[in-house]
């Protein structure tokens, strides 16, 4: 029996990972109208709305497309069995023994997905390989990644903490 498993972006992951954006919007839209008797269109319903949106909201689709636009068309294939890493994007493939990774690397916000911001469940683990090259692995190819691709892979990361999660774009690197 082979271990083989199998990851790509989902609708499902995708909406997991924005559901704390559509609820804490929707509460404070429907928090003001109803609790606070606020109309849409008053001055402090905009002003802390607008403030709402650009500290919380924005942040948070940004990085999702980020991610999305790093990891929407491909494929991860881990096997565990035969320890083999496989990376398929716009029909370029990488494929790898868990043996040629030279290390990984783990990305997270400070918060660490604690519920006072949107954007503090995405994360991002990088793996450099001992040739140079590169993959970015998001948390919306992964569920509970930070549970699940280490132990996969049976390797530590070296873990990196951030206010955003921002993929970063290394030159001297080769990448997908």
């Amino acid at each position: 029996m082979r271990f083989i498993h199998k990851f790509t972006v989902t609708t499902k992951q995708q909406l997991l990972l924005l559901t704390h954006v559509f609820f804490t919007n929707a509460c404070l839209i429907l928090g003001s109208l109803y609790i606070l008797k606020i109309s849409l269109l008053s001055l402090g319903f905009m002003i802390v709305f607008a403030l709402f949106f650009f500290i919380d909201t924005l942040p948070t689709i940004i990085l999702h497309i980020q991610y999305w636009i790093k990891n929407g068309d491909a494929i991860l294939v881990v096997d565990t069995e035969s320890k083999q890493l496989t990376y398929e994007q716009f029909n370029k493939r990488l494929s790898y023994c868990f043996g040629d990774i030279d290390h990984l690397e783990y990305y997270r916000s400070y918060g660490k997905g604690s519920g006072w911001n949107s954007f503090g469940q995405y994360r991002f683990y990088k793996v450099i390989f001992r040739d140079n090259a590169q993959i970015i692995v998001t948390c919306l190819m992964i569920n509970n990644i930070e549970n699940t691709f280490e132990m996969l892979i049976r390797m530590n990361s070296t873990k990196h903490f951030k206010v955003l999660c921002l993929v970063r774009k290394d030159s001297n690197l080769e990448r997908l």
